[in-house]
């Protein structure tokens, strides 16, 4: 069959290159071209003999172009390492002349020449002189990773360990840790670790000085106190809201050092440092606030705040949980809308807030006063307000669209209120003894009157 498909392919070419032939005349020039190139067109029969290759066969597996060419994945740009190249490579622990800087010494012998093995996986250490690395004479030589008491200068610590002591296994392969105890990871406390796992020692957001929130662990070993971060910072210093030991007076260093009770000494009172000792509440008005309740008007959470608009009545926006009767401190801090309503109109933050059995409402107010720019504190006895001292004027040019700020602090039968602006401009006013009630607990919050007026901020300390 072969034949026969030669002479198919002879013929084709004749015709291809001679043109048709004549059927007698074709069988002469057939038996002459096969005569003239019978060895060229020669096949040889190769299955008994071993194939060696060929460089120069576009056709052959092996060649240039085929599947193991110099593009293939096991062509000389592959990152499997090819024993016998003389280049010590992946897996390899030598290769040929390249020992990888190893000598007969480094392996634990006198002296001598080292070699590789023809796997590349190996040292040949035949020409080397010595005994070499003996296991058990607590000397660590060539491979040795220890030898009895010669661990290299290794301890417990340096394998990653907090304590215990360190050995090396029988073979002199590795180091012996089962006497090593704790570590980064174990699930459990200890050495300088803040916490490992689940296990916090006991600290939580509060310990760190944030009022809510669930601390986590890092892989490290370290505090993750992402989960104690409401993420704003209403003064801008650094520390996160939930975290800010005085929340809307810039204060990075959160310095506490008058009396370390977690009010920064910025927002103490003044004249005692020794008045409030937490910030037990803080509202920045960002998103939905949920801890309130509100009453006539309208309220509008905006960006950063809440807007209340009271025209020709009272409106509150009351935080929902009562403050004892403690002495405590509320502050909060507005700007106003423009223009001004027609009228008197204030801007108040009320505390001791209460209704009685008729529903009738009882509470102070410290009240800012915009168009004189005047302070006053007010009482509610249970029917209406009415102003107990004249009205303190600030000297002040602050613009409506500035912030203001008004705190008031209690302290026994004392009773302050404060003002401070953008401008640093300040002023106060003070009622005690009669004016003030024996029973100061209550609902804290804000208020407007004939106003029109947005809160970025409200705070209570205690």
């Amino acid at each position: 069959m072969r034949h026969a498909a030669e002479k198919s392919v002879s013929r084709l070419w004749l015709d291809t290159v001679m043109g048709p032939l004549a059927p007698g005349r074709s069988r002469y020039l057939l038996a002459l071209m096969l005569t003239t190139f019978g060895l060229m067109g020669c096949s040889f029969d190769t299955s008994g003999r071993e194939y060696l290759g060929s460089n120069n066969n576009l056709n052959n597996t092996n060649n240039t172009n085929n599947l193991n060419n110099t593009n293939n994945t096991n062509n000389e740009n592959n990152t499997n390492p090819v024993c016998g190249n003389d280049q010590q490579e992946g897996i390899e622990v030598c290769d040929g002349l390249d020992l990888a800087g190893e000598l007969c010494n480094t392996q634990g012998f006198d002296s001598g020449t080292l070699t590789c093995r023809n796997d590349c996986l190996g040292f040949d250490t035949n020409g080397c002189v010595g005994a070499g690395p003996v296991c058990g004479d607590n000397q660590r030589e060539g491979i040795e990773v220890c030898d009895g008491l010669d661990l290299a200068g290794g301890t417990c610590q340096i394998q990653g360990f907090y304590s215990g002591t360190l050995a090396c296994r029988g073979d002199c392969t590795d180091f012996d840790r089962s006497d090593c105890a704790g570590y980064c990871g174990d699930g459990v406390k200890n050495g300088n670790e803040e916490c490992d796992g689940d296990d916090l020692g006991g600290a939580s957001c509060s310990t760190l000085g944030c009022r809510s929130g669930t601390l986590g662990c890092q892989t490290n070993c370290t505090f993750d106190p992402t989960g104690c971060h409401v993420y704003h910072d209403e003064d801008g210093d650094g520390v996160d809201d939930n975290c800010d030991n005085c929340p809307t007076v810039s204060n990075p260093l959160q310095e506490d050092d008058v009396d370390s009770d977690g009010v920064g000494n910025a927002c103490e009172a003044p004249w005692s440092s020794g008045l409030l000792s937490q910030v037990s509440f803080f509202e920045s008005f960002v998103g939905a606030a949920s801890a309130w309740t509100t009453e006539g008007g309208t309220w509008v959470g905006t960006v950063d705040g809440v807007t209340g608009s009271g025209m020709g009545l009272p409106t509150y926006y009351l935080y929902s949980t009562p403050i004892p009767n403690v002495n405590y401190s509320v502050e909060t801090t507005f700007h106003m809308n423009t223009p001004p309503a027609a009228g008197r109109g204030w801007s108040v933050v009320v505390f001791a807030w209460s209704r009685d059995a008729s529903q009738n409402v009882h509470a102070y107010a410290c009240a800012y006063e915009r168009g004189p720019k005047a302070l006053g504190i007010y009482k509610n006895p249970g029917a209406n307000y009415f102003q107990i001292n004249s009205s303190t004027i600030i000297a002040t040019n602050v613009l409506d669209s500035q912030w203001h700020r008004l705190r008031v602090y209690r302290e026994g039968d004392t009773v302050r209120c404060t003002y401070v602006d953008e401008t640093g401009a300040s002023g106060a006013q003070e009622i005690s003894s009669n004016n003030v009630d024996t029973d100061m607990s209550g609902q804290a919050g804000l208020r407007v009157d004939n106003e029109v007026t947005t809160f970025s901020s409200f705070v209570i300390y205690r």
